[in-house]
């Protein structure tokens, strides 16, 4: 006994009411789905179209005989707009009679097929993936239906019947119906052959019948699930009373809680990394400052290492440090004295003339324009 946990957190709660509510719907997934090709109403309507003209037909049975009564008819595309409204209003006075689609000019595509006994269950989903294989359509273009024709209980197997009809041929009608208000449940397709004793979904005339509400959502008629619903209150009393599975409901509960927990503790650890994040970026960025401001040599410094090089009889003129370089002009008796003095600082690096020594203003000295490159961290 497959029990699906997982679908607790769907539950809309905790508690007992939570615990049924799951139960329930593990229930409904145990028992299975409806039984395909049930019989017909006893009496529904029916849309049958010969070319554009559409009739509408009351249809009632009786025993093993069924009578058919012409209600009116209105033309599909165009024709009287009266008539047209008195179908709809037709269509809405019977809109609890179960409403068929007969299209005599269509043919399904028919597909005999074999498959285990074990596929039974899950025959609709199997025949959708191997619709593009078996037929000229993918599952979405077509109307599908299928039939169980023969068993074999030797080789555990099933025969089944296909039937499809593509969607091209027929959407358009659904939406003119839908525009007068009908929503059929079905659609009739005369058969290939008629041997006036039916199947599974054929009619007694050999008309093939293919389901609706599989395929647009429509729900299915309430009196297939009457019986369903006194077995699942007998199924559920004997399986709570046994107490089987309240504690897979507990299980499936805590790993509910869990998983927010865990969730949320995700989300204050991701919090939490990018907080710390942010702050080793900020410390680089103070680090990079304090390094880049240790790396350039304070001016005050740099000054007072040219006054204690330079000779007391020069004189300067113009000091500039700009872009990690230190220029020098002015005027001295001894010009080529000042480059060697300089050269012995450890602050200065490369130091060099950047233009030829000339006479200077004043007698017996040399105008002089000299460069070095500071050193990051000398001491003198």
């Amino acid at each position: 006994m497959a029990l699906r946990a997982n679908s607790m957190g769907d539950g809309g709660g905790g508690g007992l009411g939570g615990f049924l509510s799951w139960w329930r719907g593990e229930l409904a997934g145990m028992v299975g789905a409806a039984p395909r090709g049930a019989a017909r109403p006893a009496k529904r309507l029916v849309i049958s179209l010969h070319g554009d003209q559409a009739e509408i037909r009351l249809i009632t049975r009786r025993g093993a005989r069924a009578q058919s009564r012409a209600l009116g008819g209105f033309q599909m595309a165009g024709g009287d707009q009266g008539d047209r409204r008195a179908a709809a209003a037709l269509l809405a006075r019977h809109k609890r009679l179960p409403l068929g689609l007969h299209l005599p000019d269509m043919r399904a595509l028919r597909k005999d097929m074999r498959f285990p006994v074990a596929a039974e269950a899950h025959l609709r989903d199997v025949l959708a993936t191997r619709m593009d294989r078996v037929t000229p359509y993918a599952a979405g273009q077509v109307y599908f239906d299928h039939v169980v024709v023969g068993r074999d209980p030797a080789a555990r197997e099933l025969s089944v019947r296909l039937l499809a009809l593509p969607r091209a041929g027929v959407d358009a009608i659904m939406q003119r119906l839908a525009d007068l208000g009908a929503q059929p449940r079905y659609i009739e397709i005369d058969g290939a052959e008629s041997d006036g004793g039916g199947d599974e979904t054929g009619d007694e005339d050999g008309r093939d019948l293919i389901d609706l509400h599989h395929q647009t959502g429509q729900a299915a008629p309430a009196r297939t699930w009457t019986g369903l619903h006194t077995g699942l209150a007998l199924v559920n009393l004997v399986l709570v009373a046994g107490l089987v599975a309240f504690p897979l409901w507990q299980r499936a509960e805590t790993e509910r809680q869990l998983t927010e927990e865990v969730a949320a503790a995700k989300l204050k650890a991701d919090a939490v990394i990018k907080l710390r994040d942010r702050v080793d970026r900020l410390t680089e960025e103070a680090s990079f400052l304090a390094r880049r401001k240790q790396a350039v040599p304070v001016t005050v410094l740099i000054l007072d290492e040219v006054t204690r090089r330079l000779p007391d009889d020069t004189w300067l003129e113009q000091m500039s440090i700009r872009n990690g370089e230190m220029t020098l002009y002015g005027n001295s008796p001894r010009a080529s004295g000042i480059l060697a003095e300089m050269e012995a600082s450890d602050r200065f690096a490369n130091v060099r003339f950047r233009a030829p020594v000339t006479r200077g203003a004043t007698p017996q000295t040399e105008r002089f324009h000299i460069s070095a490159d500071l050193e990051p961290g000398g001491d003198g």
